[in-house]
């Protein structure tokens, strides 16, 4: 988030270019992130790449794929919707919720965070995705997550 904000100032305000975002600021979590392509001015996104931890703990690797509902069935207006939120304010989105990684729903804090490559738009969005450690997830009795040992993979 600290690192999109230097990027925004730097373009003067303006949502950062996705050249401006160098990997080697973020070696330590690079396995951690996913590149998502915006399509569709919004509506449709597809993973352009998925990093290497988080094609461990999916037990797949959704690179090249939409996010649809054959990816993530009934759960897909759910995993869908930071990215939209992303793309109306314009402004990185930060989530806690459960996901379901290889038939166990895990606790996931993550980071949905918008680029230009166009000048404007909003066509690329970086996720970071850091889990629970190797705990899964519980809801207590609302329905809220319940974060187990709260820190990045």
């Amino acid at each position: 988030m600290h690192l999109w904000q230097r990027l925004r100032r730097e373009a003067g305000g303006r949502l950062p270019h996705r050249a401006a975002f160098r990997p080697a600021d973020l070696v330590s979590v690079l396995p951690s992130l996913a590149v998502v392509q915006v399509l569709q001015g919004g509506t449709a996104f597809r993973y352009r790449l998925v990093g290497s931890r988080i094609v461990q703990i999916a037990g797949r690797n959704a690179t090249g794929l939409m996010l649809d509902d054959e990816l993530y069935g009934a759960e897909f207006s759910r995993m869908i919707s930071p990215y939209q939120a992303v793309v109306q304010a314009r402004a990185p989105v930060q989530t806690r919720s459960p996901v379901l990684f290889a038939d166990t729903w895990r606790a996931s804090d993550n980071m949905f965070v918008p680029f230009t490559t166009s000048g404007d738009a909003i066509d690329q969005i970086i996720v970071s995705v850091h889990l629970a450690d190797g705990k899964t997830a519980r809801h207590d009795q609302s329905g809220q997550i319940v974060i187990l040992h709260d820190h990045a993979v």
